[in-house]
């Protein structure tokens, strides 16, 4: 069924759906915007500060090539769309009936992020200098959209102001935006969704327009990650009042696709084999793999990687918003925090619901010292944290001095890019790999066709050696008719491959991790099918 909806109607289904996100953020604008005149035009001044000092931070971190491994899949497969409208990777120049290349995203995650690529293509050649553009762009804009969430989530400015802070600094986000990642749109079409959905809530009656867009925003934040399917519920059951059964029915439609792609990829009964991908000295069953996962997930928000000053907010949100009687009360307000717990506790499991979810699988580490990129599922818990730690400001400013604390401890917040520089600047352990292997490439010939049964490496080599033809055989036989022809491989151990004699021609030798270049020369008079590549299939073990 996926690859029915991948080929066809689901392209056209996320055209309709992202054009008609677009049409209802114009036609429903100005009442949107109406909700924000109350806001004095100092607090405009210092968010568009933010915001460009987040855009600066964004735009000037550094992105190691490869760093993360399915860069290359959306782009490639975002260049496919644009060009042939099919949701598959794109090979230039395929030589008919002598390839048979992979030809969809395995797992086929949803197509959302791709689709948004290949609309950006129109704008820049597709590969990953345009993808990073898009996604720092992205990163940047979502600093906005949420100071304008937390002012219609807690109707105050401050708040409102430090979770803009708190975006715009996080190491996370930082070291996220400049890459070609799916968790970036993912997480900005995320605070889009929840902006929609809080202005629903602020809407007299049930509006079909603000209707219309809160489901559409959160339909296309939908089509990112399957993982985002968890959120379903919690919005459903938020604006349950607020939504007729037709758009609840409407809802379910835009789930479907996802469900199908996220059953086809059987995300979550494989968990002993996913585990087994990312092994872990002396803990072996699911329980124990999932209770060492929570665990790192906590001690995450007190490591390296996470500002522990938002901790202080984080916890004092939880203080104001379970037990406000422990704090002294509001001025301004009297006292009164009506409507605050059930927020509170909304928010607490949605944030919870997806920690668990993501501690059932290896990638969900964010901690993982075993792997070199799983932090960057946290961003998607980040948001009920930012929410949170946004209300612990208020918390902070009914303490005594509370004015001068909060002062003082956003000073600290707004240093983070200081003392968290070397996360965000960290080199990638497979980066020097990468880069050798792509020089050893661009010395051979222009005319060199390369071939690997390895997806991640055949399509970095694609788009970085100048965009030139390179095969991925993960199944199937290629049939050299030039001289030109390397094949790629860890393997030293054979001689010929498919019939056709091989010599070594170099290899890339960085920290014991190797790949040999083979010349494939003409065929022998005798082909032998069954000698073949001994390499097994999947990544290279790049440590």
């Amino acid at each position: 069924m996926d690859v029915i909806l991948l080929n066809g109607g689901y392209l056209f289904f996320l055209l309709v759906l992202f054009s008609g996100l677009l049409v209802l953020l114009i036609i429903q604008g100005k009442r949107l915007i109406s909700r924000f005149t109350t806001i004095p035009a100092w607090v405009w001044g210092v968010l568009f500060l933010i915001t460009i000092g987040g855009g600066y931070l964004r735009f000037s971190a550094p992105h190691a090539l490869q760093i993360y491994f399915d860069e290359f899949y959306y782009i490639s497969t975002g260049e496919n769309m644009a060009r042939n409208g099919h949701a598959s990777y794109f090979w230039e120049n395929t030589p008919e009936g002598k390839i048979k290349s992979c030809p969809y995203f395995y797992p086929p995650y949803p197509p959302g992020w791709s689709f948004l690529l290949s609309m950006w293509d129109h704008v820049f050649p597709p590969g990953l200098p345009g993808a990073r553009i898009l996604n720092i762009l992205l990163s940047t804009l979502t600093i906005p959209v949420l100071f304008l969430s937390i002012f219609l989530l807690w109707k105050k400015a401050v708040p409102a102001l430090c979770g803009a802070v708190f975006l715009a600094v996080l190491p996370v986000a930082v070291k996220l935006a400049p890459s070609a990642a799916p968790e970036v749109g993912s997480f900005f079409f995320l605070v889009l969704a929840l902006l929609c959905a809080l202005n629903l809530r602020e809407s007299e009656g049930m509006p079909l327009g603000a209707r219309l867009l809160s489901i559409a925003a959160f339909g296309m934040y939908l089509q990112m990650r399957p993982e985002n399917l968890l959120l379903a519920p919690f919005y459903a059951a938020a604006l349950w009042k607020k939504h007729t059964r037709i758009d609840l029915f409407i809802l379910f439609l835009l789930a479907v696709p996802v469900l199908s792609v996220f059953a086809s990829a059987i995300y979550i009964t494989r968990l002993s084999e996913n585990f087994a991908s990312v092994p872990r000295p002396g803990i072996s069953g699911e329980l124990s793999q999932f209770m060492f996962n929570l665990k790192n997930n906590l001690l995450f928000f007190v490591s390296k990687k996470h500002p522990v000053i938002m901790d202080i907010f984080f916890m004092g949100g939880l203080i104001l918003g379970l037990a406000p009687g422990l704090l002294p009360p509001d001025k301004e307000e009297g006292g009164t925090d009506a409507g605050l717990k059930k927020k509170t506790i909304f928010i607490l499991i949605w944030g919870g619901a997806f920690l668990i979810f993501f501690s059932m699988f290896p990638f969900g580490d964010f901690s993982a010292r075993l792997s070199f990129d799983s932090w960057r599922t946290s961003l998607a818990v980040y948001l009920p944290f930012i929410l949170l730690s946004s209300l612990g400001t208020l918390a902070v400013m009914r303490l005594p001095m509370g004015r001068s604390s909060l002062s003082f401890l956003m000073l600290f917040i707004l240093l983070t890019p200081l003392f968290y520089s070397g996360f965000i600047k960290a080199k990638h352990p497979q980066e020097t790999f990468y880069n050798s292997l792509i020089r050893k490439a661009r010395s051979f010939s222009k005319k060199s066709v390369f071939v690997t049964d390895n997806t991640d490496l055949a399509l970095a080599l694609k788009y970085e050696t100048e965009n030139r033809s390179l095969y991925d055989v993960p199944r199937g036989t290629l049939i050299p008719d030039e001289p030109n022809y390397y094949l790629i491989t860890p393997d030293l151990n054979f001689d010929r491959w498919e019939g056709y004699e091989a010599s070594v021609a170099g290899q890339v030798d960085v920290s014991g991790q190797k790949l040999f270049y083979f010349k494939l020369n003409s065929p022998v008079k005798k082909p032998v099918k069954e000698t073949g590549l001994k390499v097994k299939a999947g990544r290279p073990e790049i440590k």
